[in-house]
């Protein structure tokens, strides 16, 4: 049917979510939880970005590290309307990168980054 889950996205969501019970603040678990709910239509309460509104507080809460884990709650806001909490958590990957940058690496993906 238009707009259900994949068969991987069906046996996935249940994992997470043991893992997220298990360890609520796991940076992967929520990272991964955030990309298979935040392309679901905004009226699956259950399974859209709504259901992982909490997950993405979470992440955006995380200090330091990688500038894309940083930037993943803003696949969720902005998908919410929550258009500041997007900026900000985009600005926030941004400046990581730069640190990261600062010290000889490459980040990953600033360019995505930059486009949400």
């Amino acid at each position: 049917a238009a707009g259900a889950p994949t068969s991987a996205v069906a046996e996935a969501t249940p994992l997470l979510r043991r893992a997220l019970a298990a360890s609520p603040h796991h940076p992967l678990a929520l990272h991964l939880y955030i990309h298979i709910a935040e392309g679901r239509p905004r009226a699956d309460s259950a399974n859209g970005p709504a259901a992982v509104a909490e997950a993405a507080e979470a992440l955006a809460r995380v200090s330091g590290g990688l500038g894309h884990l940083i930037h993943m709650p803003s696949h969720v806001f902005s998908r919410l309307g929550r258009f500041a909490e997007s900026v900000a958590a985009n600005e926030r990957a941004l400046r990581e990168d730069a640190l990261y940058r600062a010290h000889g690496a490459s980040p990953y993906l600033t360019e995505h980054n930059l486009e949400m």
